[in-house]
């Protein structure tokens, strides 16, 4: 928070920290938040293609949840580093991970003889509306958009404590085999369906007439 204002405000020597989360949860609380109080989707059923298909439009187009600043991004490093620089420069004093934001907060305050805290109850439990989307959990992320995170959220994953990055083997294999086949075409048409069984038919006519021996 900076008071721009406040001329007393800007000349006092100050300290920042920022919350990070868990940047897979934090795109299924995005995906929540901004359809909880949509009144036409409380009737539409929410698939997994649907939740994975928004998500992947909002992280090459953050102008959809209205991120629209010069280079906006959904990340979360570039609030915390400039990496403009020759070497990345941390902005902020304090990182408190929102999966420990009690303990972290709490801590921070005490080192620094303020006078508040986060209580350890929930008071605000979520509307009925948020209710409605609760079986979407970052289970039902798919390869596609995990491989999106990964990739171009890949620093958030080294914020705070850290967290560890889910697992894509499928969909490396499944690059990996793409890249593999284009190499093949390169070299060789690749063989279609419709080939390989014209194949096998012809082979199994071939055998057939070999046992039949030579027509007269």
């Amino acid at each position: 928070y900076d008071n721009v204002w406040d001329l007393d405000y800007i000349l006092r020597p100050k300290k920042y920290f920022a919350v990070v989360r868990n940047p897979y949860s934090r795109v299924v609380s995005l995906f929540q938040s901004n359809h909880q109080d949509k009144v036409h989707l409380r009737n539409f059923r929410i698939t997994k293609n649907y939740f994975n298909g928004w998500i992947q439009r909002v992280l090459k187009n953050p102008s959809l949840v209205g991120l629209k600043y010069e280079n906006a991004t959904f990340c979360q490093y570039p609030f915390f580093y400039d990496d403009t620089v020759s070497s990345p420069k941390q902005m902020i004093d304090h990182v408190v991970q929102f999966e420990y934001l009690v303990e972290d907060f709490n801590s921070l305050a005490l080192q620094y003889g303020l006078n508040m805290s986060i209580p350890e109850t929930r008071i605000n439990s979520g509307s009925h509306e948020r209710k409605l989307h609760h079986n979407v959990t970052i289970h039902d992320l798919d390869n596609e958009t995990i491989h999106m995170l990964n990739t171009l959220c890949s620093k958030d994953f080294d914020l705070g404590r850290g967290y560890a990055k889910m697992n894509v083997t499928v969909l490396r294999n499944k690059n990996q085999n793409t890249v593999l086949r284009n190499k093949n075409h390169n070299a060789s048409r690749l063989v279609t369906k419709q080939e390989m069984i014209n194949n096998l038919v012809s082979e199994t006519l071939s055998a057939y007439r070999k046992r039949l021996g030579p027509s007269e």
